[in-house]
């Protein structure tokens, strides 16, 4: 019989400690927050690295992340080609 107790005490720890492990795997996860992202189209290039393309004018943006894409939009010079239809 003690033998029964315990491992009904043991249960639910059990599933306390995966319901913390699911979570916390969860909260390693970013989420794209800044609103740049509602403006360009994430895509996988031929050579298997991720770009996005420019919804406004389709040109293609290799690496660099969020930080290029934005200087796409306000057409930093030296950086990445301005997007053409968007007023800097």
């Amino acid at each position: 019989m003690q033998l029964d107790m315990e491992s009904r005490e043991e249960e639910p720890l059990q599933a306390q400690s995966q319901a913390q492990s699911h979570s916390s795997v969860l909260s390693n996860v970013r989420t794209k927050k800044d609103i740049a992202w509602e403006h360009v189209t994430q895509v996988v290039d031929e050579k298997g690295k991720k770009a996005w393309i420019c919804n406004f004018c389709q040109k293609v943006i290799g690496g660099g992340g969020i930080n290029r894409v934005k200087k796409h939009f306000v057409g930093v010079k030296g950086e990445v080609a301005a997007c053409p239809k968007v007023s800097p």
